[in-house]
């Protein structure tokens, strides 16, 4: 055994330094994520455009840039346990740090653009956390362990330089997402790297053996050096160590071996997670994990062990996926592009709108072959030559000028885009700094169309499926350096919101067959971020939803396309107004076989979604009767208050272009759907256009109707809130359908949920909805009888007039549950424990009705992020009428808090408890930790306006410390049955007030 030799003062000095830094005072850690451990001058932090030498003992905080010279080296612990050794000649940035020490639970991500970096994993990446460093080849994820992150390697030993490596040293799992919108890859045992070869779009990667890599150079690169001190003033000697008791707890210990559990698990490396497996989502070029299986511990052993034997060295990686199809071998053939247009009204107007519609522009082309007959380029018409690949995969070039009516023929960047049986995609850019917030061009053509039966089979002929559709990264908002998950937000918001988008929770592009094929196919998209906290918060939602046609109306062409809608409300800042997001979803289209196509390969595996409607010839595909909430608006527009605008009125109008892929095919039946109807409550802060805020709730048990209709695979209801402090001069209340409304469901013998109890009955429309299972739905606005917009949305005057929703005008109301996109960190965040209450449901809820309450005179109105809580209510005749109960949960909701300049509004979460006595029909429930606040008070049953049950009473309170009980307001909830017993959990709604604050909300709990 190598005798490795240990210095004392080498000793003292790391572990005094150690102890220094984390004792000390709260004051100075308050921002702090971490603090230097081992430093080599000269290394530098960039703070807020300030530069500065650190030595041992610094901080480090968010959105620290580190900067090693070329004797630099520093070493950096943070506060979960991980650790970054940081070489010479580096750059490193801390992009994102979020952690809670009770669960071992947050984030980290870090922009490594120049030399190396070793990670050493703390807490966050043993616990399934998101781990993440960018680099200029790809974006890497890491679970448990070691990893070495090299820039500048040595060569391969078969001569070959790769430009960049990342090695897993040990640990569970390396992950890659490489720039360019390649496959996903994967390591899953130590001593395996990714080497890249190349930059740009047409880097390469190759999973090798790290023992065919020089490690040499990079661990001298990575050690410090003699004769350095790390900026300390006071060296200790020998003599100094010799004297503390650090030896003891150190360095006299015995030998400890740490032995990592053996995993079975060869190295793999290839496309999308099979059906079983936990998989990567990859919207955007940032990968974000989501990881079920946890780590184990780690084996320690007091003796080493010299003599093991080595293990059997792992099978190679599988050989790679065949080549695609070779092209059609004719010559010529019909690009069809896709740009952005003058929208009406704004001729002139500057080109900020970053609008991909389908805005066509026809060329006919030719390929363009070698002596050898290898197609080289794609000449169009008007002498644009374009570059070529057969291989699948992401190309960038660059266009010296260009005939195809775009950026007035100046210079531009493009990305090419190949995917399965031979669909080619062409993306453009102008050339400057911000081209992608001033034109936009999508051209290409689709290879194969998709046959009609692969969406609409013959009876018998299949079982009905759930696909699911990756969507690639955004090459528009890529160029321009905004990584957001959320694809149909406007870019000029993600702009804004940057990196807090990053660990958004989203979904990828499900489409859904009804169960008998009745109706259409649906599909769903959604994402959710609630970044921060009070004041500090900002929050965005995204939902797509819409359905899948067989046929372009009013034509004889048969083809698939989707088509749908986009909504979804955001705040870019707790004090400026809630902003609606409205407009259609379409397909771009592109010619194959002369004909117009949206929908490519032989099984629809690739999609195009744009923005805008469907197409008939080279006119947009206007609003028709029987699809009535088809947006005529081309592209997606944003709605926001006359208060508080965020975007200029030319930035308003908006969009992008998305590629899709076929990942997965699962049967209908392996989900868990329930055919049901389930009441409950709802709550909103209403934001008015001037400003004002006014929380509205249910107040009674059935205000809140959700209904899921499996065999049509649809999913419909209706929210219902009161102003119940009487705040509005106006409004008493709001009524907003969704989806296929309600329908009377009594009698039916097959419904899950009471029946007996009247609902309120609004008429919907399909397409507005899609239902994947009971986890898995979501609906828009619901409207009827060939009128475009809402009919059924309204608000009820305090003098007890209806005002319906402006005729032809959308509300952009959605509806979510919370399993779609759940918020973990939101009640991490606030220690706050979320009710698993697996029997009831909870979600989110948003609308911008446009209503006429006196002649002439209209109004709008928003809710951003809403909640509700519905269950299966217990009915009067079923409540227990003996024992008592404890119930625990969670309360979520909304704030509109006073501040020096105007109103902040946030979303804020606090457990709840309630103890009732069902023999005297009477309780106490109490909030606590709401916003900083604990409020409670008794209540009791309250006659129900029908079957089901009821109760209700005040609450008072105050902040957390009781002092000041200034707080009052209101509770209604109902109890709710459960797999196991009647009133197995309680539902509800709240409001209560100080001076300067409001709030109202849900909650959910069970025994």
């Amino acid at each position: 055994m190598m005798a490795h030799t240990f210095s004392p003062r080498r000793a003292f000095l790391a572990a005094t330094a150690l102890a220094t830094i984390f004792a000390a005072a709260p004051s100075l850690a308050q921002d702090r994520i971490g603090v230097t451990t081992a430093v080599n001058q000269s290394t530098d932090v960039e703070r807020t455009a300030v530069r500065k030498t650190v030595v041992i003992g610094d901080n480090i905080l968010f959105r620290d840039r580190v900067i090693t010279s070329n004797d630099g080296l520093a070493q950096i612990m943070f506060v979960d346990g991980s650790a970054f050794t940081i070489a010479s000649n580096s750059r490193v940035v801390i992009d994102e740090f979020v952690y809670n020490p009770s669960t071992g639970s947050g984030s980290l991500a870090a922009e490594v653009t120049q030399g190396a970096l070793r990670f050493v994993g703390g807490k966050l990446s043993k616990t399934g956390s998101q781990v993440r460093f960018g680099t200029p080849v790809g974006t890497l994820g890491v679970r448990g362990g070691i990893v070495n992150i090299d820039l500048e390697p040595s060569c391969l030993d078969d001569g070959r330089c790769p430009s960049a490596t990342a090695s897993l040293v040990f640990g569970d799992e390396l992950l890659l997402n490489p720039d360019g919108g390649g496959p996903s890859r994967r390591i899953y045992q130590k001593g395996y790297s990714f080497a890249f070869f190349g930059t740009g779009a047409g880097v390469t990667v190759e999973t090798v053996p790290t023992s065919r890599l020089d490690q040499s150079r990079l661990q001298s690169r990575l050690s410090g050096r003699p004769g350095r001190n790390g900026g300390a003033t006071v060296i200790p000697t020998n003599e100094d160590v010799v004297a503390s008791l650090i030896p003891d707890a150190n360095s006299n210990l015995a030998p400890v071996t740490v032995l990592p559990r053996p995993r079975p698990e060869i190295v793999r490396s290839g496309f999308a997670p099979e059906e079983n497996e936990v998989g990567i989502p990859t919207v955007t070029n940032q990968i974000e994990t989501t990881i079920v299986e946890q780590a184990t511990s780690d084996v320690i052993r007091d003796d080493a062990i010299n003599n093991a034997e080595p293990p059997p060295p792992p099978p190679p990686p599988p050989p790679p996926p065949p080549p695609p199809p070779p092209p059609p071998p004719e010559n010529d053939f019909t690009m069809r592009s896709a740009r952005t247009p003058v929208v009406p009204g704004q001729e002139g107007a500057a080109a900020a709108l970053t609008l991909l519609v389908n805005d066509p522009v026809r060329q006919e082309a030719s390929y363009v072959r070698n002596e050898e007959g290898e197609i080289v380029r794609i000449r169009t018409e008007s002498g644009t030559s374009l570059p070529y690949t057969e291989a699948e995969g992401d190309r960038r070039f660059r266009l010296p000028s260009n005939t195809l009516g775009f950026n007035n023929g100046d210079p531009s960047n493009g990305l090419l885009i190949r995917r399965a049986d031979g669909f080619v995609l062409y993306y453009l850019q102008p050339a400057t700094p911000n081209g992608a917030f001033e034109q936009v061009m999508f051209t290409g053509y689709g290879g194969v169309a998709t046959p009609l039966d692969v969406f609409f089979p013959e009876a018998g002929e299949r079982d009905p499926l759930v696909r699911t559709y990756r969507i690639d990264s955004n090459p528009q908002w890529r160029r321009q350096d905004l990584n957001s998950q959320l694809p149909l937000l406007n870019p000029l918001v993600a702009r804004e919101f940057g990196r807090s988008l990053l660990s958004a929770s989203t979904t990828d592009l499900l489409i859904v067959d009804a169960n008998d094929f009745s109706a259409q196919p649906g599909f769903l998209q959604a994402g959710l971020v609630i970044r921060g906290s009070g004041f500090d918060q900002r929050s965005v939602l995204s939902l797509g939803v819409g359905f899948v046609s067989s046929t372009f109306e009013d034509t004889d062409d048969a083809g698939v396309f989707a088509i749908g809608s986009r909504r979804g409300t955001y705040r870019v800042s707790s004090d400026y107004g809630a902003a609606a997001m409205t407009g259609a979803i379409s397909n771009a289209d592109f010619i194959v076989d002369g004909k117009p196509r949206t929908i490519y390969g032989a099984n629809g595996e690739t999609i195009v979604i744009g923005t805008g409607a469907a197409q008939n010839g080279d006119q947009v595909y206007a609003d028709d009767a029987v699809q009535p909430l088809r947006d005529p608006t081309v592209g997606f527009v944003d709605v926001q208050p006359s208060s508080g605008g965020f975007l200029g009125d030319n930035e308003l109008t908006s969009g992008t272009g998305l590629l899709a892929n076929l990942v997965r095919e699962t049967p209908v039946t392996a989900f868990d759907r329930v055919v049901g109807q389930f009441e409950g409550f709802a709550a909103g802060m209403m934001e008015t256009d001037n400003g004002r805020a006014v929380p509205m709730r249910s107040v009674e048990t059935g205000q809140f109707v959700l209904q899921t209709l499996v065999q049509r695979s649809g999913v419909g209801g209706v929210v219902i809130v009161e102003d119940s402090q009487n705040l509005d001069d106006t409004v008493a209340a709001l009524q907003v359908p969704f989806g296929l409304g309600t329908i009377d469901l009594s009698g039916r013998s097959d419904i899950t949920g009471q029946t007996e109890a009247a609902v309120p009955i609004v008429r919907g429309s399909t397409t507005t909805e899609t239902y994947v299972d009971h986890d898995t739905y979501a609906a828009i606005e619901a409207g009827y009888n060939n009128r475009p917009g809402s009919p059924d949305t309204k608000i009820t005057t305090d003098a007890g007039t209806s005002a319906p929703q402006v005729a032809g005008t959308s509300p952009a109301t959605y509806m979510i549950p919370s399993t779609l996109v759940p918020q973990k960190e939101l009640f991490e965040s606030a220690g706050v424990t979320e009710c698993e209450c697996k029997f009831l449901e909870w979600g989110w809820w948003g609308t911008q009705t446009e209503t006429e309450v006196a002649d002439g005179e209209t109004r709008r109105d928003f809710v951003h992020l809403g909640t509700w809580a519905a269950g299966d209510v217990t009915r009067q005749v079923d409540m227990p009428t003996s024992g008592s109960a404890t119930f625990n949960g969670h309360a979520v909701g909304n704030v509109a808090a006073a501040t020096e300049t105007g109103t902040a509004h946030y979303v804020a979460v606090g457990q709840v408890k309630m103890d009732f006595d069902f023999g005297e029909r009477a309780g106490n429930i109490q909030f606590n930790n709401f916003d900083g606040r604990n409020f409670g008070g008794a209540v009791g049953m309250q006659d129900a306006p029908s079957a089901l049950n009821q109760f209700g009473g005040r609450v008072s309170g105050g902040d957390t410390s009781g002092e000041f009980p200034s707080l009052t307001g209101n509770v209604t909830g109902a109890f709710v049955d459960g797999p196991r017993t009647h009133a197995q959990g309680v539902i509800g709604s709240f409001d209560a007030s100080e001076r300067g604050w409001r709030a109202n909300g849900t909650f959910v709990g069970q025994r």
